[in-house]
């Protein structure tokens, strides 16, 4: 398994901030093609009352994270709506595990 390293992360998150509002659209546009749930699973949080400036951050993320792996070359396969569903899981049971123990 590849890990984003810090040294992929800080050159995307560069680029991606320098990036103008076309520039981010047709990145997002990549985005669609190439994981379509990911930014779907951004996109719908509005539903969810995230307001229009807290969705920057996760757009953001989503951005930077699609540029590091353009960066290092990799691809990852179409990530499905099963597999975001086991990750939210899994970490909604961290979260309370950690919860617990304070």
């Amino acid at each position: 398994m590849t890990l984003l390293t810090q040294a992929v992360m800080i050159p995307a998150n560069i680029d991606v901030d320098r990036m103008s509002a076309q520039q981010k659209a047709e990145l997002a546009d990549e985005i669609y093609v190439q994981q379509p749930n990911l930014l779907a699973s951004i996109l719908v949080l509005p539903r969810y009352g995230v307001d229009m400036l807290q969705l920057e951050v996760p757009i953001h993320v989503l951005l930077v994270a699609f540029q590091a792996m353009k960066h290092c070359g990799h691809a990852l396969p179409t990530i499905s709506e099963d597999v975001q569903e086991t990750c939210l899981q899994r970490l909604t049971a961290t979260m309370q595990f950690s919860g617990q123990r304070n």
